[in-house]
C-alpha cells in the first residue's frame, strides 16, 4: 500500500503530546507509535519521532492503524491475498464509507470489483480448487522452464529488471499495450493497484501482473522529468510553468500546467504528483523549501521526479 503524507500531517501527528498515531506491537512487546509511510510484502517503514525506521514484518505481532479506514483497507489486502475476493470487497467498500476520498481503498475496490465482474458465480462454486490452481500455476511459473519472462512481455508488451527494490522499464514495444498507455522505458515501477512491489522478486512481480486474468492493470510509475528553470517571478507557475497544490496526503501535485509551458514541454500533465527535486525526496519537504529549491535553478535545469497512476490493457 502507498502510503505518502505530508511532512506538515507528520509532524502534527508526531508531534509532542499528540496521542494520535499508527501503533506496532513487537514480538518482543516493544510498541512503536508513529505514522506507517511505506508498506512491501515483508516489511513497513514507520516515521517516528526519531526518524524513520524499517521494521521487518515477521516481527510484528500487531499493527493498529490511527484512521478507521486504513485498518479496514488492511483487511481488504490480506483478504486479496488470500483470494477471499467478497470478504476483501466488503473491506473496501466500509473504508470508502468512512471516507469516500481513501485512494489505498478505491484501487483496492477497483481490483476486486474486476477480479469478481470476470469471475462471476463461478468463483463462488470454484473458489477451493482455483486457488490450488492459482497456488500450482505460480510454481511452475517461476520455475527455470516456466517461460515467464516470455508471457509477461507478450501481456504488456515491455520487460523489466530489478532496479534498487523496484523494477525499471526497459524495450517498451511499439503499438503494444503498454506503448499506448503511456509507459515509457525507464520508467521506475513502484506499485500495482496502489500496493508498493519493493522487495519482490521478478518473479513475484511478474506473475502479480499476468495473473490472474484480468485484462487492465494499473501500474503507478516514478518519472524523472528535466526542465529549465524561467528567471521570472511568480512562484511554481512563473519558473516551470505549472501550478503545485500542496496535498496532506500525497504532498506536492500538479494542479495545473500551462500548455506551452515548460512544464508541459518536458512531459508532465496535470494530476501528476512530484516525489523528488533533484533526487532529493520531497516526502518532508515544506512548500517554502520547494520553492527555494525551484529558485535556486533559476537560468538552470531542475530534474522532477513525477508519480503517476497508468492503466495497461493485456492482451
Amino acid at each position: 500500500m502507498i502510503l505518502k503524507f505530508s511532512a506538515a500531517v507528520i509532524l502534527f501527528f508526531l508531534s509532542a503530546g499528540h496521542l494520535s498515531a499508527d501503533i506496532i506491537i513487537l514480538r518482543d512487546r516493544e510498541r512503536v507509535m508513529g505514522l506507517v509511510v511505506e508498506e512491501y510484502k515483508d516489511r513497513i517503514i514507520v516515521s517516528t519521532p526519531d526518524g524513520e525506521r524499517e521494521i521487518m514484518k515477521r516481527d510484528i505481532r500487531e499493527m493498529k492503524y490511527d484512521l478507521e479506514e486504513q485498518n479496514h483497507t488492511q483487511k481488504g489486502n490480506v483478504y486479496r491475498d488470500r483470494g477471499m475476493y467478497f470478504d476483501a470487497y466488503q473491506e473496501y467498500a466500509r473504508a470508502l464509507d468512512i471516507n469516500p476520498e481513501y485512494k489505498p481503498a478505491r484501487e483496492g475496490l477497483d481490483h476486486i470489483g474486476a477480479i469478481i465482474q470476470l469471475l462471476g458465480r463461478k468463483m463462488r462454486e470454484d473458489h477451493v480448487e482455483r486457488m490450488n490452481i492459482e497456488r500450482d500455476w505460480r510454481m511452475r511459473a517461476a520455475g527455470p522452464d516456466g517461460g515467464l519472462s516470455e508471457r509477461f512481455v507478450s501481456a504488456v508488451g515491455f520487460s523489466v529488471v530489478p532496479f534498487g527494490i523496484n523494477f525499471k522499464v526497459e524495450d517498451v514495444r511499439p503499438l503494444s499495450p503498454a506503448s499506448r498507455a503511456g509507459i515509457k522505458e525507464g520508467d521506475v515501477i513502484i506499485a500495482l493497484w496502489g500496493r508498493l512491489v519493493g522487495y519482490k522478486s521478478p518473479e513475484e512481480f511478474m506473475s502479480d501482473v499476468i495473473y490472474p486474468q484480468v485484462r487492465e492493470v494499473k501500474f503507478v510509475v516514478d518519472r524523472d522529468k528535466e526542465i529549465e528553470v524561467s528567471d521570472s517571478q511568480g512562484g511554481p507557475a512563473g519558473l516551470i510553468g505549472a501550478r503545485l497544490s500542496y496535498d496532506d496526503e500525497e504532498g506536492f501535485r500538479v494542479s495545473a500546467a500551462e500548455p506551452e509551458g515548460r512544464a508541459s514541454a518536458s512531459g508532465i500533465r496535470y494530476g501528476d504528483v512530484v516525489v523528488a527535486v533533484d533526487g532529493k525526496s520531497t516526502r518532508y519537504m515544506r512548500q517554502e523549501e520547494m520553492l527555494e529549491k525551484l529558485e535556486e535553478k533559476k537560468g538552470s535545469t531542475v530534474t522532477l521526479t513525477v508519480r503517476r497512476d497508468i492503466s495497461v490493457w493485456k492482451t
